[in-house]
């Protein structure tokens, strides 16, 4: 028997209870005082985790810093095509409501050239013929509906562009003597 004070005791006794009731295979569950100075952190291992550890912090922040940086240039870069967007979308609107009206003017040209050449053949054809072509005219280009009128007016009256016999003039006959001469000096 062994004299042991209430604290070693009671250290002996948590010993017990931590190994089933018995000190037996007390080396097994337990490690060695060379396992338990390895388990420690010595002063200079500690320091160099805190060193390792501040120059991972730094390195993340220097990434967060240029993530930053490049967060804010894509932004400033998405405002810029937002308003080129902006500025495209409003220009493209200009530029259609423009051809719309250049569209307009110039359908308004050909059609006023169009009744140029329907009231030009209004006297040679009959009105059932010109309103046919009137009621189609957004149909025709001015060079096919003066064509298709003047083939019409064929049709109608085949005499009209058939050539015609110029009338004849009287020729001045001369009456003699010194007028005689003077005309074959005459200017012809």
């Amino acid at each position: 028997m062994i004299d042991v004070t209430d604290d070693e005791k009671s250290a002996l006794e948590n010993i017990r209870a931590r190994n089933n009731g018995s000190f037996e295979n007390l080396g097994e569950n337990f490690m060695s005082n060379d396992e338990i100075a390895e388990t420690y952190v010595t002063k200079e291992s500690y320091d160099e985790a805190i060193a390792s550890y501040e120059s991972k912090i730094t390195e993340s922040n220097d990434q967060i810093a240029t993530l930053t940086t490049e967060k804010e240039q894509i932004e400033a870069k998405f405002a810029e095509l937002t308003s080129a967007t902006a500025n495209a979308a409003e220009n493209l609107t200009s530029l259609t409501t423009e051809v719309e009206a250049l569209r307009e003017y110039k359908r308004n040209v050909e059609n006023t050239q169009k009744r140029a050449i329907l009231d030009r053949y209004a006297e040679l054809l009959d009105d059932s013929i010109i309103s046919a072509y009137t009621d189609q005219i957004d149909a025709y280009s001015c060079e096919n509906l003066e064509r298709d009128l003047a083939f019409e007016l064929v049709k109608s009256n085949p005499s009209v562009f058939n050539k015609k016999a110029q009338p004849l003039l009287p020729k001045e006959e001369p009456k003699g003597g010194i007028e005689a001469i003077l005309t074959r000096y005459k200017n012809k």
